[in-house]
């Protein structure tokens, strides 16, 4: 059946409140006193890499590179980028084996698409999905919860507004118990940040804001801190850190002087 856009609208509300209730930590907390044993740098890098790596879909979910009609096939079935004025709702199990490296994703994931004359403006997405799996020498668990909403902001989509929320953690532990756990849980609540994929493949985000909670260990030590990161333009993030600010590739990790 075939929904009116107000009546989608009010469906994808109930959507992100239900999904916001099942799951824990999916925006930052209030401020709390920093526990850290690792520098603030390093955990700069290792957040804005976590945030581009999950905005891109290398985590589970939607990639921002798709532009409006998002491809990843476990999100829902083909020409679902057709359905202007529906929402889709996907139950998600499958298992893939690429390299060696096996692995099973579970979740959810609902969509609605925004159409003006049969063409797609934009799109909201809620989804929820865990990736337990294997590789040579050590087991893995991403668990990824999105919960944007997407507007085109030029005539050949290639420009794109995102604002909602990202939660993106990950847990690695090694088969040689003398390789120390790493584990990196970021939550990211984004505002008005603007994404060119005219590269077709890559991204830069040049404009808008994100606040964050991460916390994490390695085998440097653990933190726990809340933060902001402005993108100033050329996929830079300014990173503030309690007074402390570094600026950081998104797309490498690698702090750089301005």
């Amino acid at each position: 059946m075939k929904l009116s856009t107000k009546s989608a609208i009010i469906v994808l509300a109930g959507m992100a409140i239900s999904y916001s209730a099942c799951k824990k930590d999916s925006s930052p907390a209030k401020a709390t006193t920093p526990s850290t044993t690792v520098g603030y740098d390093a955990v700069s890098s290792a957040v804005a890499s976590n945030f581009a790596s999950a905005l891109s879909g290398s985590l589970g979910g939607a990639s921002i590179n798709d532009g409006l009609t998002p491809k990843a096939q476990e999100l829902y079935p083909p020409g679902a980028d057709k359905l202007c004025g529906f929402v889709a709702d996907s139950n998600i199990n499958y298992t893939t084996n690429v390299g060696g490296i096996k692995s099973t994703v579970v979740g959810q994931s609902k969509f609605f698409f925004d159409c003006i004359g049969g063409e797609p403006v934009g799109y909201t997405l809620v989804d929820a999905l865990v990736t337990q799996g294997t590789g040579p020498g050590y087991s893995f668990t991403y668990d990824i919860a999105q919960g944007y909403q997407i507007t085109s902001e030029n005539s050949t989509a290639t420009l794109l507004k995102v604002i909602g929320t990202l939660q993106a953690y990950k847990d690695v532990v090694y088969s040689d118990r003398k390789i120390a756990p790493t584990s990196e849980h970021d939550a990211f609540v984004i505002t008005d940040a603007v994404v060119d994929i005219s590269s077709k493949g890559t991204y830069s985000i040049n404009a808008g804001t994100a606040t964050f909670t991460t916390k994490g260990s390695n085998a440097q030590g653990s933190w726990n801190y809340i933060g902001t990161m402005v993108f100033i333009g050329n996929d830079i993030g300014k990173l503030t850190f309690y007074g402390h600010v570094y600026y950081v590739n998104l797309a490498t990790g690698k702090i750089t002087t301005i």
